[in-house]
């Protein structure tokens, strides 16, 4: 189940299923890992970034939901770290992917959350910005690729479409443009086995 935090979940064979309905799930976190092959992680987002991870080298996937909470606590690093200390996981060798989520220009927040990402260092106009009557622009996607490249994972390592959720009503669901009356988009990624036994 999501909270909105920071928590990560390893998940196996015996968690298959779980979440897919309400009250279905035993654990509460934001972020999913897991080493077993064709066992898909999933993530909700009407707004929210979901941030996919795979490995290169090792049969390794994650999918992580970072909204403003997500994004301050640094999950996405978060998660990448975890892989290179948990399973060896070289961060030169991680590739992510990053969800269409809302724009800068769609995501105001209020002068106290801002502070939040101030005193986290993200005071840069080019994560957030001043807005009118005392509201703030958040770069999801800016912040949450510079905690990515932080975290090791390589530029060219990091997909990200910069399509808005809000601004294409044709295409997405959006909490914000919506005002809490709209869908959910779902996310999946899972591990595949290929002919002659390697994983991708």
């Amino acid at each position: 189940m999501q909270v909105h935090g920071t928590d990560l979940i390893v998940v196996g064979e015996e968690n298959r299923g779980e979440g897919a309905l309400p009250g279905t799930a035993r654990v509460e976190g934001d972020a999913l890992i897991t080493t077993e092959i064709r066992l898909p992680l999933a993530a909700y987002s009407a707004d929210c970034m979901l941030i996919y991870f795979a490995s290169k080298e090792k049969p390794l996937a994650a999918l992580a939901h970072a909204g403003w909470r997500g994004t301050l606590g640094g999950i996405g690093a978060k998660v990448a770290r975890y892989l290179q200390v948990h399973y060896g996981a070289d961060p030169g060798q991680l590739v992510a992917a990053l969800s269409p989520a809302v724009c800068r220009e769609c995501y105001e927040i209020d002068g106290k959350t801002a502070e939040l990402f101030r005193a986290g260092g993200w005071d840069n106009p080019a994560y957030l910005e001043p807005s009118a009557a005392g509201s703030f622009k958040l770069d999801l996607g800016a912040v949450n690729r510079e905690q990515l490249t932080g975290a090791g994972i390589r530029k060219e390592n990091i997909r990200w479409s910069g399509l808005c959720t809000s601004c294409r009503e044709d295409l997405f669901y959006s909490y914000r443009r919506d005002r809490g009356v709209t869908g959910r988009m779902i996310g999946f990624i899972a591990i595949r086995e290929q002919q002659g036994g390697r994983t991708s």
